[in-house]
């Protein structure tokens, strides 16, 4: 799965992009010991962890990180997104894995 991160300021202009290539099976097994926690949850919390996530990402990207630091940031977001639409959407893990990702 290719995953594309891109950051815009006010005026829409991209103001930091990387793009990653991860192993969609790796996310979804990572996810493995989180399904529990995100079922009890709700859709609600599920939406929250993701939204969580989403903004530690920003916040390392704010903060200079890169390399690893930056890419398991990344990694989260994607892991919990897969939850939470494999959850209480309609994403099943053959169309997740030959997807790619925009975040």
């Amino acid at each position: 799965m290719r995953v594309h991160v891109r950051v815009f300021d006010s005026a829409k202009k991209i103001v930091f992009k990387t793009d990653d290539e991860v192993p969609a099976i790796m996310l979804m097994v990572m996810g493995e010991s989180r399904e529990a926690m995100m079922r009890d949850g709700g859709l609600i919390e599920a939406s929250e962890t993701v939204n969580f996530f989403g903004k530690k990402l920003l916040d390392d990207m704010k903060a200079g990180r890169r390399g690893e630091e930056l890419r398991l940031s990344m990694m989260n977001v994607m892991m919990f997104l897969w939850l939470a639409n494999s959850i209480y959407g309609d994403l099943d893990a053959e169309r997740f894995s030959r997807s790619d990702a925009k975040v």
